[in-house]
């Protein structure tokens, strides 16, 4: 095997390792949060078709190395041997499929993302935003499909693998390429502009590899150095699409728990002595600011009791029980006070994901 083919094949094959890991991951940690594969969800599916889109990826690249291609110089084509010449041919169509290949993987990556993101922005007014993106995304991939199959080189199709080549576009591939940069990196940044957090912020990785990716399409001419960049590219739109959902399968190998379910599968509970009521209040504020997934993870849930109202008193402490869809009850007790005083305490607490908002009622007793 020739030098550069071994160390293309060294170089590809280690990304597309680390991308089936990270692929098998995702999917572990999707069935731990969604409690049965039964219940996975289409950007889920979508992972798995980009499984082996990648793969297509990363054996034309391989393919094309071993076999070379028409990129070539035309005196360089002119003196193949017949051998030579089939081998130029079988790459140029490894090419071809090779650049197909990179569209629809990277492509599917961007629907994963805003499937995710779809979810994310329900309810709230970025939502028409991930919906107009979408469109634009979808048009894109017909646009750029079909001025590679039908303008760029052609018709017939088969020019992109003619040896030597008739159209330089047909080995060069330079018009697709620009056209493809440009929707290809306003729609990443248009998606970092909708969501700017830290993690789908590794976006940025994935604009930068395509720069370099058409960097050393422009400036490296007759070489096919720029192979190695058409699987890095696809390799770290995988990881990134791959990583924000990874969370659910950590938190289960190294028994991880947000802030507040340390609080909330136990309950909230005051000691016993004397506290003013604006110590009730903080305290309570202060269990209430640090919900991470849900509000129900500060709930401790309990039978209604109809003596008291349709909820329950502690001897000591404070328990919420849910009394209406979206909404919860607090029940606070001490035993410094002679007459019973009861105090209605509005608290409103909004929950970013998935644009969700719950109200919790809180009533403090002292008896």
């Amino acid at each position: 095997m020739d030098p550069f083919a071994r160390t293309v094949a060294i170089e590809t094959w280690t990304l597309y390792v680390f991308g089936v890991l990270l692929i098998a991951c995702r999917m572990a940690s999707r069935r731990i949060a969604r409690k049965s594969w039964k219940k996975l969800q289409t950007d889920d599916y979508l992972m798995v078709v980009i499984l082996f889109t990648f793969t297509g990826v990363v054996v034309c690249v391989n393919e094309t190395a071993q076999h070379g291609s028409n990129y070539i110089p035309l005196e360089k084509a002119l003196s193949l041997t017949e051998e030579e010449h089939d081998d130029a041919i079988y790459g140029s169509k490894m090419t071809f499929i090779l650049e197909h290949f990179t569209l629809v993987s990277l492509w599917l990556v961007k629907a994963c993302l805003l499937i995710i993101y779809n979810r994310l922005t329900l309810g709230l007014r970025e939502h028409l935003a991930v919906k107009v993106l979408a469109v634009y995304v979808a048009a894109s991939f017909v646009i750029i499909e079909i001025l590679f199959c039908t303008v760029w080189c052609g018709p017939p199709i088969t020019m992109y693998w003619d040896v030597p080549t008739k159209d330089p576009q047909c080995a060069t591939y330079y018009d697709h390429l620009i056209t493809t940069s440009a929707f290809n990196i306003s729609s990443d940044l248009m998606m970092l502009k909708l969501i700017l957090c830290a993690v789908f912020s590794l976006g940025l990785i994935v604009i930068l590899m395509a720069i370099l990716n058409r960097y050393v399409n422009f400036t490296e001419e007759y070489t096919i150095s720029f192979l190695r960049w058409y699987v890095a590219e696809v390799a770290t739109a995988v990881y990134v699409a791959n990583v924000p959902l990874l969370w659910p399968l950590f938190r289960e190998l190294f028994s991880l728990s947000s802030f507040a379910n340390s609080y909330g599968r136990q309950g909230v509970s005051f000691p016993s002595g004397r506290r003013t009521t604006n110590t009730h209040r903080s305290r309570l504020r202060s269990r209430l600011s640090h919900m991470d997934e849900s509000t129900e993870s500060i709930v401790q849930h309990s039978q209604p009791d109809h003596e008291k109202g349709g909820f329950r008193a502690l001897d000591r402490g404070l328990e919420l029980s849910p009394i209406q869809e979206r909404h919860y009850r607090a029940t606070v007790t001490t035993e410094d006070v002679e007459q019973p005083v009861e105090r209605n305490v509005s608290h409103r607490t909004s929950q970013s994901l998935s644009g969700i908002y719950r109200t919790v009622e809180v009533v403090q007793y002292r008896e």
